[in-house]
């Protein structure tokens, strides 16, 4: 019994000892952390007051270049003020002085006139060439010829020609006359006696100089609507 009692005393103190070893093993390794902790911060410290520094250090050499720069620029704005002042004046009385004396009442030489870049535009005597193209209507136009010129603020002229229809080709002569709005385009009047008939015929002229002629509308089939490209004669 006595040894059951003591075998049992030796493991209660050995089981004490285990968790004080563990105990103390905690301890140490929070020390190690506190240790390593404060290394950190010192560290930390260190570099800040580090950077404190130089950042004073860069505001001070940032504030000595932004004057240097200012003082460089009020220099240069000053130096050609100070040069207009002086050379120039010379340079005028030495050229003044080597000038005859008519040289300075002397007029300038006139004005060339520019060269008139004025193109043709409808007065003028017109024709059809037969070509591919450049007509429209029920057949192509024969001894076509378009006479028109401006008066006032008006144009004024004739058309003749000799138009295909279904019976056959009709002989006709047309009497234009409209009011004036542009050189290069006129929406005219035509009249015919023979029939009696009228009717709106529309003119255009091209940058190549083809005039483009249309029968807008006819008061008689006789007369037959239809478009002519024009060449100046």
């Amino acid at each position: 019994m006595a040894l059951q009692n003591h075998i049992a005393l030796r493991l209660r103190s050995m089981d004490g000892l285990g968790k004080a070893q563990e105990a103390l093993q905690a301890a140490a390794r929070n020390n190690t952390l506190a240790e390593k902790f404060d290394g950190i911060m010192k560290v930390w410290e260190e570099e800040r007051a580090a950077t404190i520094r130089q950042r004073t250090h860069w505001s001070e050499l940032y504030r000595s270049m932004t004057n240097s720069l200012d003082q460089k620029a009020s220099t240069e704005k000053a130096a050609p003020k100070q040069g207009v002042s002086s050379k120039p004046q010379k340079k005028r009385k030495a050229s003044q002085e080597k000038l005859p004396p008519q040289a300075s009442t002397a007029e300038p030489p006139a004005k060339l006139a520019a060269p008139s870049t004025a193109t043709p535009g409808l007065s003028g005597s017109w024709i059809y060439k037969s070509s591919t193209g450049a007509w429209t209507g029920y057949g192509e136009p024969q001894n076509v010829t378009l006479e028109l010129h401006q008066e006032g603020r008006a144009w004024i002229g004739t058309y003749t020609a000799q138009l295909p229809v279904r019976q056959g080709v009709n002989d006709v002569k047309l009497k234009l006359a409209g009011s004036w709005e542009s050189n290069r385009s006129a929406r005219l009047t035509w009249k015919s006696e023979k029939p009696a008939a009228e009717g709106l015929i529309e003119l255009k002229l091209s940058g190549d100089g083809r005039l483009f002629m249309e029968r807008v509308t006819s008061g008689d089939s006789y007369i037959p609507r239809g478009t002519e490209v024009l060449l100046a004669r």
